[in-house]
């Protein structure tokens, strides 16, 4: 781990920078944490119960639902003009003690059985953090008769209102009247203002409707001057103007990728197991996160003349759609990200994704990737806030938002953490995707990272924090999306994912626990502890976690073998009439010898070879002082050629066998033609051995083979394994004559009954698992002893092949496996 930090100085020290930054420049910064929650949530809901029942509204029989709001919209020119007028510490001590109620908690009563913009009696109460209401507003029903009154006992209704519920002073005067008659009910709504002598240019207004004799609407609200409105509007002009592109990047760049997808999927360059695995993570996140606000959200949304209870699940199911589309990108983008990362090479921006998607959590790679994840997020948070408190002070930027839009939604444990399915799309997207892309074509980092920075602050918008005017904060944003794409340049996707979730975290759990309340102060404390979790892990696993190596491939297995096909199509059908044609097609019948082969071909076509030649008498049961002989061989490499070389082989070996009985004279002479006809650098590995039939003694000669093994069985309790007599001898192909012979031996073994001999090519002894280990010969041998009771030779060869294919498990086989075992009656 030292190692790490070493070499990461820098991002230390601007992690130790951000962490100093935010602790000293928040408060003179930052306005998403000025609400002080004193009331609990439930406490605010039995307020707003309480007053709504003074105003006649039967609360116990509707449904209600909960929410907290920043102030944000048509507040811009109110924040703009205190800002201006105090400064921003003054502010927030403003804000902070309720003079300025710029925040705010909303309580509705509906009908879930009735349409919730249809007509129908509902109520929506408004209060500040304090719990003083701001706004009530009822609607009722078109067919509710409420009577008919003048308008100044409206007026009168309205004024008594005031007085009993919100102490109106006598500084307001009436500005407006206005009288809406309907068919069953007459409505006159009225609105007073009043000049402060502390803010002479600001005005306060309060708005009260009357239906019938009951209060229908109630509003105070803050009216800043005209110059600070217009200032604001310019501030923000082209905030409005950009707010489709999000939407329509996000769709050009789904339809990209699906078309990329697509593209390279029917060329079989791409994998799909890992992008599934990354799409039903983030379209489950999202469900969640949706399921966590559905119910806050769905509070004022409709889908025509339908009830509440099934707005909610159209809601939910447009809910659905829309995680679903954001998952779709991270699967898109992972699979043809992942793929163009293999080809390019630069796999270690992908390694501990790969890790994680691997399920290999606890990895060097995964470690660092966090731990530099949060460094960087932290760096970057206190870099935000120096960079919007040189604005305040020096450029005339103002925030545009008080409080923090976690309130709206954080009213569950976790919120932030499930929110990072928000997060990770994004990042697969672009700084996988995307920048991944534009360095391959234009062959140069920089002016990738510079691209995609631009099109992401675009897609983004508004960024982390909400300034005016609005191009500051677009320039802020630009700074941060070029930090993070070097970022991933130097430290992977992931180390980018965990840097953007800190980010977030840490700017919507920072008002939680700046709070004042317990109850939402242990909702920031949940999101916060997952992020220090983390960390932790990380740090775990940098310190004590494995190196992560990926192995296999990401295609899947159908588009492997597709494209295998494809590729050799014609060569295999070669290759696999060779073969057919060359080897035995049944084991075959001698006297007193139960012998049995077989041959295993790998994915490739390869060049092994076994065969049986009756020697002085082809076919049929042998008897007398007939001799018996059989061949075992390996050509060197794989595919078509190595079949060719399989086909020469067998035409020689069955072209010499009846020159002589001695093993080692037959391969001289296979030798020599061999020499002569294949391409220098391939070799053809065999054992060829002649049993006589007789004396039951084999003899046998090794070119370069692997050797005979044998058991024993020198009592019934105690067989006996070992490797047969080895002699020397070089494989056939490597030398045209003297040295070859020189070099052959031949050896004999004496046979017994109840001997079992296993000839054997170096597919079974090399097998390897899916750690690449290998099966080895030692362990072969174990195998054979284990199984040479067995009655048949064929039930030896069967279970040797169980046996190995239990040792590699789900790795692919990477040579031809050929065996013939030999058991004496």
């Amino acid at each position: 781990m030292s190692n790490f930090f070493n070499s990461n100085r820098v991002l230390l020290v601007a992690a130790l920078a951000g962490a100093l930054a935010a602790v000293l420049l928040w408060n003179k910064t930052l306005l998403t944490d000025v609400p002080k929650l004193e009331l609990s949530r439930s406490e605010i809901y039995r307020r707003a119960e309480a007053y709504a029942k003074q105003q006649g509204f039967p609360a116990d029989n509707f449904s209600h639902v909960v929410a907290g709001s920043d102030f944000t919209g048509d507040g811009g020119p109110m924040l703009l003009y205190l800002s201006q007028r105090h400064g921003i510490e003054e502010m927030r001590e403003k804000i902070s003690s309720h003079q300025f109620r710029l925040e705010s908690w909303v309580v509705r009563w509906v009908r879930d059985d009735l349409p919730q913009f249809g007509s129908q009696d509902q109520l929506t109460v408004v209060l500040g953090f304090d719990g003083v209401v701001k706004s009530y507003d009822r609607r009722f029903p078109d067919s509710l008769s409420l009577g008919r009154i003048s308008q100044d006992s409206a007026k009168q209704i309205a004024l008594w209102f005031l007085q009993q519920h919100h102490k109106l002073d006598t500084a307001y005067h009436l500005l407006t009247a206005t009288t809406d008659e309907k068919p069953k009910r007459t409505s006159h709504t009225f609105v007073w203002e009043k000049k402060d002598d502390a803010y002479p240019d600001l005005t306060f207004k309060v708005e009260v409707a009357v239906s019938g004799a009951l209060i229908s609407r109630y509003q105070q609200t803050f009216v800043p001057p005209p110059a600070a409105v217009a200032k604001a509007d310019r501030d923000r002009a082209g905030e409005n103007a950009f707010q489709f592109i999000p939407q329509l990047l996000n769709f050009v760049l789904a339809v990209y990728l699906a078309i990329v997808f697509l593209k390279k999927y029917h060329e079989g360059e791409v994998g799909v197991r890992s992008g599934l695995v990354l799409f039903l993570i983030v379209l489950g996140l999202g469900i969640i996160y949706w399921l966590n606000i559905l119910n806050v959200v769905g509070a004022g949304s409709s889908f025509g003349n339908v009830p509440r209870s099934a707005s909610r699940l159209l809601l939910f199911a447009f809910g659905f759609i829309g995680f679903g589309a954001i998952a779709a990108i991270a699967f898109f983008g992972w699979t043809v990200g992942e793929a163009d990362a293999r080809t390019m090479r630069t796999e270690r921006r992908i390694t501990a994704m790969d890790a994680l998607l691997h399920r290999s959590p606890f990895t060097v790679e995964v470690g660092q990737s966090i731990v530099s994840g949060v460094l960087f997020g932290v760096a970057a948070m206190g870099g935000l806030i120096v960079y919007v408190f040189l604005l305040q002070r020096y450029a005339g930027a103002w925030p545009s938002r008080v409080g923090s839009g976690s309130f709206i939604t954080s009213f569950q444990y976790f919120n932030s953490t499930i929110g990072v399915f928000a997060t990770i799309a994004p990042c697969i997207g672009f700084w996988l995707f995307l920048q991944g892309r534009a360095a391959m074509r234009l062959k140069n980092n920089t002016v990738a990272v510079v691209l995609v920075a631009i099109i992401y602050v675009l897609y983004t918008n508004d960024g982390v924090m909400l300034i005016e005017p609005y191009w500051l904060r677009l320039l802020g944003s630009l700074i941060l999306a070029l930090a993070l794409g070097f970022f991933y340049l130097r430290f992977g996707l992931l180390a980018v994912i965990i840097a953007e979730f800190s980010i977030e975290v840490i700017s919507h759990t920072t008002p939680l626990l700046l709070s004042g309340n317990s109850n939402f102060i242990f909702i920031g404390l949940s999101d916060a502890a997952v992020l220090v979790g983390a960390t932790l892990f990380g740090i775990a696993a940098m310190t004590r976690g494995q190196k992560f190596e990926f192995k296999g491939s990401i295609l899947p297995a159908h588009v492997q073998r597709i494209s295998q096909r494809a590729r050799m199509e014609e060569e295999l059908k070669i290759a696999r009439d060779v073969q057919l044609s060359l080897l035995p097609h049944k084991d075959p019948s001698v006297q007193d010898f139960d012998i049995s082969g077989i041959c295993i071909p790998a994915l490739e076509v390869g060049g092994d070879y076994y065969d049986y030649v009756a020697l002085g008498q082809r076919g049929g049961v042998h008897h007398g002082s007939n001799k018996f002989a059989l061949a075992i061989g390996d050509v060197s490499g794989k595919g078509v050629p190595a079949a060719i070389y399989m086909t020469l082989v067998k035409g020689v070996v069955q072209s010499h066998a009846d020159f002589s009985t001695s093993p080692k004279e037959v391969l001289v002479r296979v030798n020599n033609l061999i020499y002569k006809t294949i391409k220098r650098g391939t070799f053809i590995s065999m054992i060829y051995a002649v049993i006589d039939l007789d004396t039951r003694e084999l003899r046998y000669a090794r070119a370069g083979h692997n050797p005979v093994m044998m058991v024993g069985r020198a009592t019934e309790e105690n067989k006996i394994a070992a490797e047969a007599p080895m002699p020397r001898g070089m494989a056939l192909g490597l030398n045209e004559g003297k040295a070859f012979e020189s070099t052959l031996e031949e050896a004999s073994i004496k046979l017994n009954a109840g001997d079992t001999l296993v000839l054997y090519t170096d597919g079974f002894s090399e097998a390897k698992d899916e750690e690449g280990n290998e099966f080895g010969e030692a362990q072969l041998l174990s195998v054979l002893k284990n199984h040479s009771d067995k009655p048949t030779s064929r039930e030896i060869i069967k279970a040797i092949c169980k046996d190995v294919s239990r040792f590699t498990g789900l790795a692919p086989q990477h040579d031809d496996m050929t065996m013939i075992v030999i058991k004496v009656k």
